[in-house]
């Protein structure tokens, strides 16, 4: 089958992750994204063709470049069976082309999260959720990456229950991913600890809290950041006089994960926190989650999230309230090394298929060839 898939972000490591399983299961790709500053290439990118360059939330100088893109796609639809659409704006794009080209193409959706603006009650975001809607009617298959997403958005609050759904989460390969250490290292004869915050690094009240860890213990606990810092900004700077904290800079997935995950001793798994947040901090799945069942390594996750149910029921780490700083500053400082390996033991105990692919890919390509 020939795919299209369409990103928002051409290099993004998520998105290259799926298209490489797909393309194992013998689908054709061609690939048109647009690049962003924040999204380094690594070796594990497929080809692709570039819409242009895009900012970070500068949504009115898109427009152009979104027409531009649609052009370029109703120039290749004819020739694919499937459009795979990654996120909202790619699938408009989609849609336009295949109404401009009269296509037959099937379309698929894949959400990995529920913005801000598609829950709140404003004008703006009821006409995002109708335009959403419709398009709908026109999807072939939506993939969602946390089970949450289809009951509690787009059954409850978008009352498309008539289209066809499947979960496929954020795991990982294991026939693709760098080798893990399964053992439990001793650590006990170190006298500190080393909670690490990885990725697109964009939570404030995460770093209010990783920030007072460190001013706050006496060197028992060190912070490790790596990844692009979007807010705060100026974490590289700030960083720098804190002592017990320390920023080493962007890294590339999945080449750079043993050692990242090797470095630290417990992984900080929130999702992005905002108290006028409606759901979706509490519907998503974390990559970081499923990283750091893969490489052993315990978590902190928010309470009420998707990931903090599994934490809590199988005992892998700690789960906070984030709403509380000073009680969520305390949970970590009392943390000892005994407890890092009992959670260390309970993480290395999981089922291989609780964090990596089984048969999720062959079944999309199955649906679509319905």
């Amino acid at each position: 089958m020939n795919f299209l898939f369409l990103l928002q972000y051409a290099k993004d490591a998520y998105s290259h992750k799926r298209m490489r399983n797909l393309v194992s299961e013998g689908v054709t790709p061609l690939v048109l994204g647009f690049d962003r500053d924040h999204y380094p290439a690594d070796d594990s990118c497929l080809d692709y063709i570039s819409f242009g360059q895009i900012e970070h939330g500068s949504y009115g100088r898109r427009i152009m470049k979104y027409l531009k893109a649609m052009w370029r796609v109703i120039q290749v639809t004819r020739n694919q069976d499937v459009i795979y659409c990654f996120g909202f704006d790619m699938l408009m794009i989609a849609i336009i082309s295949k109404l401009f080209t009269f296509s037959r193409v099937k379309l698929v959706y894949e959400v990995a999260d529920i913005r801000p603006i598609q829950l709140k009650k404003g004008l703006v975001s009821q006409l995002i959720r109708l335009i959403e809607r419709l398009m709908l009617k026109l999807v072939t298959l939506v993939v969602v990456t946390s089970p949450a997403y289809i009951e509690s958005y787009y059954k409850k609050v978008l009352n498309a229950n008539k289209c066809e759904y499947i979960v496929v989460e954020n795991k990982l390969d294991a026939t693709q991913e760098p080798q893990k250490n399964n053992k439990i290292i001793n650590k006990k004869n170190r006298d500190y600890l080393v909670v690490g915050f990885f990725g697109v690094l964009r939570c404030e009240r995460s770093w209010e809290i990783l920030k007072l860890v460190a001013l706050k213990s006496d060197g028992r606990v060190k912070v490790l950041l790596r990844g692009v810092p979007l807010s705060p900004k100026d974490i590289e700077e700030q960083s720098q006089s804190i002592e017990n904290l320390s920023y080493a800079g962007p890294y590339k997935s999945p080449i750079d994960l043993p050692s990242l995950y090797d470095s630290v001793d417990l992984v900080w798994a929130c999702a992005p926190y905002d108290e006028t947040d409606l759901g979706d901090c509490d519907w998503k799945r974390t990559n970081r989650f499923y990283e750091s069942c893969y490489f052993g390594k315990p978590l902190i996750c928010q309470r009420g999230t998707e990931d903090s149910k599994v934490v809590q029921e199988k005992d892998l780490g700690l789960v906070l309230d984030l709403s509380d700083v000073e009680s969520s500053v305390e949970k970590i400082l009392s943390l000892s090394q005994t407890d890092i390996m009992s959670y260390q033991t309970n993480v290395l105990n999981l089922p291989e298929k609780s964090y990596c692919y089984t048969q999720e890919h062959q079944n999309i390509i199955a649906m679509l060839s319905r």
